[in-house]
């Protein structure tokens, strides 16, 4: 379950359902990860940082050579072919 600190609605998710799972009769515990840690208490390690970090850049660099290919393009759409 995500979960977020400060005025994020987003964050109160997993605390509203536990609340409502204990008022039933059910003491469930809901594991959140905060995003204030960067991910970090997932404990998937560095690598795994590396590697999502590098995929972001690569999806930044894939859709600027979209959007700069675009304009020219013959025949419409047919820069979406190429990503």
């Amino acid at each position: 379950m995500a979960g977020e600190y400060g005025p994020c609605r987003f964050g109160k998710y997993a605390v509203e359902q536990m609340r409502v799972l204990k008022e039933i009769g059910i003491d469930l515990p809901i594991r959140t990860s905060m995003a204030n840690g960067a991910y970090r208490d997932l404990g998937l390690g560095p690598q795994f940082e590396r590697l999502t970090w590098k995929g972001v850049v690569a999806i930044d660099y894939l859709r600027k050579i979209l959007w700069r290919t675009r304009p020219y393009e013959k025949v419409r759409g047919h820069a979406d072919y190429l990503v």
